[in-house]
């Protein structure tokens, strides 16, 4: 069926409420690019481990949501880590993303806030890179992963971070 926003079955000024739709929706046109069938929100669960092997224990994350449109997923999170027993080897990474990536090395998100690290974060953005359900910190715009040599043993690192990838 097409809508049209004059004339048609509804008349010259259509008001719609909590519309249902089976399937999807072509915006624009009628080719394939145009047809949007996916939208979704939910809570995701970040988990923090090294690419090698190992892990930290996530204490608390607050606002871990995301919302996927179409193939991309718009994703935030503030966790606090527990770092002074972890067990990571090789490079720092965030887990339990609610869609895998499609592409490897995704696209690059700026962390917000972080207090972690044992070099200096105060003139640093940390910024991840998605491969598959993970999302690998390097350290500012660079592609210099964040090794485990560079965590401090603090109890009570936090890191905020958005992330927008594509699934």
């Amino acid at each position: 069926m097409t809508i049209k926003q004059l004339g048609g079955i509804f008349g010259r000024n259509p008001t719609f409420n909590d519309v249902t739709i089976d399937g999807g929706i072509y915006i624009g046109g009628e080719a394939s690019g145009n047809y949007f069938d996916d939208y979704e929100e939910g809570t995701w669960t970040p988990t923090v481990t090294g690419t090698t092997s190992g892990s930290a224990t996530v204490s608390s994350a607050v606002n871990a949501d995301y919302t996927k449109i179409g193939n991309m997923v718009i994703l935030r999170c503030y966790i606090v880590v527990n770092f002074s027993s972890h067990d990571i080897v090789g490079d720092v990474q965030i887990g339990g993303l609610p869609f895998s990536s499609t592409t490897n090395n995704g696209q690059i998100s700026s962390s917000t806030y972080c207090t972690f690290f044992s070099f200096d974060e105060s003139d640093i953005s940390v910024t991840a890179r998605v491969t598959s359900s993970t999302a690998k910190l390097l350290k500012g715009s660079s592609n210099t992963a964040i090794a485990s040599s560079d965590l401090s043993t603090i109890s009570n690192g936090t890191i905020m971070f958005g992330l927008i990838y594509e699934a």
